[in-house]
């Protein structure tokens, strides 16, 4: 049983914990003006097609924010920006929207992921919620 749980750890980290407080650090950043929008609601989103981890949304001013979270030992890479964006289109009553991307890692970025970034992409590190951009 202990193996199992020790396992199993850093997925149920993931799904849980850092995702919530990744979900909070989203809304603190925008009620303290450090976003492109103000959010009126910060949770989680889906439909059969897609999960979203994080997804914080302005209906008035048409914005939207889609996040990732990974709590693995794994650098984030352009992949997973890349299924993000995929996943994100299948939300398609935010079709039109302004679109904004996080990304948050326990374990930070590949170089690549961090070239590629551009500004609408805001990449988060570790526990501490250190941006790096």
């Amino acid at each position: 049983m202990a193996d199992h749980i020790r396992d199993q750890f850093s997925s149920y980290i993931g799904k849980t914990a850092f995702e919530e407080l990744a979900r909070q650090q989203v809304q603190a950043w925008g009620d303290a003006g450090e976003l492109p929008f103000t959010p009126q609601h910060v949770g989680r989103a889906g439909n059969r097609q897609a999960e979203i981890d994080v997804v914080a949304i302005n209906w008035k001013d048409r914005a939207v924010l889609f996040g990732e979270c990974k709590w693995t030992s794994r650098k984030m890479a352009e992949r997973d920006l890349a299924s993000l964006k995929e996943r994100a289109a299948k939300l398609t009553k935010l079709a039109g929207f302004n679109v904004h991307y996080a990304l948050f890692s326990k374990s930070g970025f590949t170089a690549g992921l961090s070239k590629a970034a551009q500004d609408s992409v805001i990449l988060v590190q570790g526990g501490d919620f250190k941006r790096m951009r």
